[in-house]
């Protein structure tokens, strides 16, 4: 054997000696470890001088035991408080009447409170009337030391179930802050007659001990027989058609033009093309994270939105529909040109509808100004396509039409006039000089 062999191999045998010893140690530093930190676990040590108070904070009294537990079961104070916080969950979520009943609330409760009986589904109504008439007393008291408000009214049809309501809110400042409260959704079941509607809206009115003096705006939507009982409600100065409703007829009325609507009618067969097929909804999944959004006919917003993305994927959708020979067919560049004008022309109508929808802010002192930049922007527009120019003069039209004697409106341009944020910027002199001494 060689010289360097038998070195390799001493060393080896060291070595592993080496080794040896260190696991010993380890194996017996850890043993010893571990049998301290159970000793440790089984024979706590106690600070001496306070050894007495973590023992009585440790244990309770067994007199407190069981009043905490008849505190939790029916009649008890915190069965009261408790019960009452469930209620507020089911009105502010807007939750049905049997969650109390429910397998995973329960599961819930049984371990929070385990001794607490929850109320089912016919105590909850019975509470929640309850609650109502107190809270219904509270907000007509306090209705009644309010010096002004405005109230919105709408009537609006479930076609569903073929069933007409009237709602109804009331908003007014209070303390610094805007309030808004609820004051009635009733089903109609009479014809909407404008007689019929104001004595609804009276007998609401009475039932909330608000007096029609105070009373500065009414506004609701432009329908007729609406119309006609909020004027004979209050003065006709008061009564406001509702600005975002008025906006959506203008902008209704503009993507229902005949020569929009067909090209409109091919960007929604191909959106629908990939709603009804998987298999090309994949493909696009595949190009994209982003979904084609469908139009509903009741809602302006969704074809612009349809329009908005449709665009966007215009390439993603273009090869795709390369692999559908039975597809519908992609549109043209020119006609991708005027859907964006198209997109230009409708982007301030949303704009400003986002916008004027807000209930925490101030929006009557806003409605002239934006008119006024609306029709601005829209003038400035430098559109290319001929249909998109067609439609720009449309659009152009119908504002002045919905909108032409805002300036007109006393309430809203006082609001205006006082409103810092704006300076007296109205289009013709004379009529600010009218709202002014008004």
């Amino acid at each position: 054997m060689k010289k360097s062999d038998v070195s390799n191999a001493t060393m080896s045998k060291e070595v592993h000696k080496v080794d040896s010893l260190e696991r010993e140690n380890v194996t017996k530093e850890d043993s010893e470890s571990f049998e301290m930190s159970q000793t440790d676990r089984r024979s706590p040590t106690p600070t001496p001088s306070n050894s007495s108070t973590c023992s009585t904070l440790s244990q309770k009294r067994i007199d407190h035991v069981f009043s905490e537990i008849r505190s939790v079961q029916d009649g008890g104070e915190k069965y009261s408080q408790i019960t009452n916080e469930i209620l507020f969950m089911i009105v502010k979520d807007n939750l049905p009447l049997n969650t109390s009943e429910k397998a995973g609330f329960q599961h819930f409760m049984k371990k929070v409170l385990p001794h607490f009986k929850i109320p089912g589904r016919t105590a909850i109504t019975h509470l929640l009337d309850t609650k109502f008439d107190v809270l219904h007393n509270i907000i007509k008291d306090h209705l009644y030391n309010v010096k002004c408000l405005s109230v919105t009214a709408d009537v609006w049809t479930d076609n569903l179930n073929t069933q007409s309501f009237l709602g109804a809110t009331g908003h007014y400042i209070h303390n610094g802050k805007f309030v808004n409260i609820f004051l009635c959704l009733e089903e109609l079941d009479e014809k909407h007659t404008a007689d019929f509607l104001k004595e609804k809206l009276l007998e609401n009115f009475r039932k909330w001990n608000i007096d029609i003096l105070k009373i500065k705006a009414l506004v609701t939507d432009n329908g007729a027989n609406i119309t006609k009982a909020c004027e004979q409600i209050v003065q006709k100065s008061k009564h406001l058609p509702c600005f975002s409703h008025t906006l959506n007829l203008v902008a209704i009325k503009i993507v229902e033009e005949e020569n929009v609507n067909l090209l409109i009618g091919s960007v929604k067969n191909i959106v629908r093309f990939f709603k009804h097929s998987v298999v090309a909804a994949d493909e696009l999944r595949k190009l994209s994270t982003l979904k084609l959004i469908s139009s509903v006919p009741t809602r302006w917003h969704s074809t612009y939105h349809m329009l908005e993305r449709f665009l966007r994927l215009r390439t993603e959708i273009g090869i795709v529909l390369l692999k559908f020979p039975k597809g519908p067919t992609m549109l043209t560049g020119f006609e991708l040109q005027e859907i964006d004008e198209i997109i230009q022309l409708l982007r301030p109508l949303e704009m400003v509808s986002t916008e004027m929808s807000g209930d925490h802010y101030v929006t009557c002192s806003k409605v002239i100004p934006i008119v006024n930049i609306l029709q601005q922007q829209v003038i400035d527009l430098n559109l290319q396509t001929e249909r998109a120019e067609s439609l720009k003069t449309s659009l152009l039209e119908e504002l002045n039409k919905r909108f032409g004697k805002v300036e007109e409106v006393g309430v809203l341009a006082i609001a205006t006039v006082l409103d810092p944020r704006f300076s007296v910027n109205f289009m013709l002199y004379i009529r600010a000089t009218n709202m002014i001494y008004f």
